[in-house]
């Protein structure tokens, strides 16, 4: 599901690693952020990737735009601008904004799976399953990242924490306020990447998906989230959610009972779809869930028409022969089609 975005997108990545004194603040132990990074000039684009989505093309023009202008300083012999030093501060062509999400695991441990069973239940770890199964946790996050979508992974405590959503809410809101993202030019040559706060999202697999929806169902939540997924949602709670919902489950998944997903996708105000893979079950890798999980966010936050195309279209989601138990409400200000 979700098509081309399924593949790996035409943008770089990069990790970056955030430390307890930058994320305490915000309710978690560090976090790991996967950051989209331009190509360097004239380095081609990834085979396969196919044209870049609607949304996505604005700010690689931007981009485009703003190298031009920097290579013709250049050229007129002046030199770069007294600024070039630092690309926030470049007066002629403001930083791109781009969507950001956080990313809530199901099970417990460390983001980048050296501790603890994150990797195992959100990526179907190469020790678990064998690494044609799924992806590596980090890698879920950076194929957000090459469509152009920063994605946090905040670390949870000990044990199975249930918890109320806040951290993952707080992990969104962190990517807005620190700008992880943004530092990661190789001298002026590749334009900063902003997280737009007006962008964000939250996204989770089993707890983690129970944890999304109670996260965006608190105050803070409903009024900074802009889209939620939810991948076989586990104790989603009862409150409401206002963004746009997609709820994706199996219909063998004895963990996550479908009540569950069936409750999440309910309490969701705006534009909302549930469906299930026929015969799958509770661990069908969340990489199987990528593409539809990244279209759904590009649909959402960055206006892009293709991307709803592969969400609500004729040819989306919910038309797919392998998903049954489908149930969809669009809001037509949300932008569904």
């Amino acid at each position: 599901p979700g098509g081309r975005y399924a593949r790996w997108g035409p943008l770089e990545t990069r990790l970056v690693h955030l430390d307890e004194a930058d994320t305490a603040p915000y309710g978690f132990p560090g976090a790991l952020v996967a950051c989209p990074v331009f190509p360097a000039p004239n380095a081609g684009s990834q085979s396969g990737a196919g044209p870049e989505p609607v949304g996505l093309q604005g700010i690689l023009d931007r981009a485009l735009n703003w190298l031009s202008s920097e290579l013709g300083s250049l050229g007129d012999g002046g030199g770069a601008s007294e600024s070039s030093s630092d690309p926030l501060l470049r007066p002629r062509v403001a930083p791109a904004k781009i969507p950001g999400i956080a990313w809530s695991y199901g099970g417990q441990g460390s983001c980048d799976g050296s501790r603890g069973f994150a990797d195992a239940a959100d990526g179907f770890s190469r020790e678990m399953a064998g690494d044609d199964k799924g992806y590596w946790l980090p890698e879920l996050l950076e194929h957000a990242a090459s469509w152009g979508i920063a994605a946090a992974c905040p670390t949870l405590p000990g044990g199975v924490p249930i918890g109320d959503g806040r951290s993952t809410v707080g992990a969104a809101l962190m990517l807005a306020d620190l700008q992880p993202c943004s530092s990661l030019g190789d001298g002026g040559l590749r334009p900063p990447l902003i997280v737009d706060r007006s962008k964000l999202g939250v996204a989770g697999y089993s707890l983690g998906g129970g944890r999304a929806v109670r996260g965006a169902a608190t105050g803070v939540g409903r009024a900074s989230i802009s889209a939620v997924v939810a991948l076989h949602p586990w104790n989603p709670g009862n409150g409401r959610t206002a963004a746009p919902t997609l709820v994706l489950t199996s219909t063998e998944d004895t963990n996550a009972p479908f009540r569950d997903a069936r409750r999440a996708f309910r309490n969701a105000d705006g534009s909302r779809l549930l469906a299930a893979l026929d015969g799958g079950d509770h661990y069908t890798s969340p990489r199987f869930w990528a593409g539809a999980t990244v279209a759904f966010f590009l649909a959402h936050l960055q206006g892009d028409r293709s991307a709803r195309r592969e969400v609500w279209g004729a040819r989306g989601i919910a038309a797919s022969p392998r998903m049954t138990r489908v149930e969809r409400r669009c809001v037509e200000s949300d932008g569904c089609e």
